[in-house]
This record gives C-alpha cells, sequence and structure tokens, in this order.
C-alpha cells in the first residue's frame, strides 16, 4: 500500500496525477522542521498521527490531536496550543 497518487489540491480534477512512492507515509513539517501530521495510508483508509509537541506559525503545539467531523465527507484534524 505505499503507492499514492497526488495532485494539487487548488487545480481540482483537470491537474495532473503523479504516482509517487512513499513506503513510510508522509510527514507536514511545521516551522520548527518537526512533525506537524504524519498520514499513512492505511487497508481502510489513511491514518494520521502527530509524532509530537512543535513550533508552528509562532505557536508551540501539543502533540494531542484533535478530530471534528464537518460534514459528512470532511473531518478537520487540529493540534491545540501546548498548555
Amino acid at each position: 500500500m505505499s503507492e499514492l497518487k497526488v495532485r494539487p489540491v487548488r487545480y481540482g480534477s483537470g491537474a495532473k496525477v503523479e504516482t509517487l512512492s512513499f513506503p513510510d507515509g508522509i510527514e507536514i513539517v511545521a516551522d520548527d522542521g518537526r512533525t506537524l501530521f504524519s498520514i499513512r495510508q492505511a487497508e481502510r483508509g489513511i491514518e494520521v498521527s502527530s509524532a509530537g509537541t512543535c513550533r508552528h506559525g509562532g505557536i508551540v503545539l501539543d502533540s494531542v490531536l484533535t478530530i471534528k467531523p464537518e460534514a459528512s465527507n470532511l473531518v478537520l484534524i487540529q493540534k491545540a496550543p501546548f498548555k
């Protein structure tokens, strides 16, 4: 399950789709170089995890993830400011 097909969000369905190999998933990196979110393809969906605290946008963020359903096909995943 290491093959992901990706395209830039802003270009929508008309954009070129590329197939990339990510054997261990991908990481979204915070301003301080630490992991903001780690994303892996799972058998029945995707896994999103948080590696720990990090600094992003001038704020130290906690490692705990908050998941909020926004619609039947959309969830918001956030890291709260560290306290």
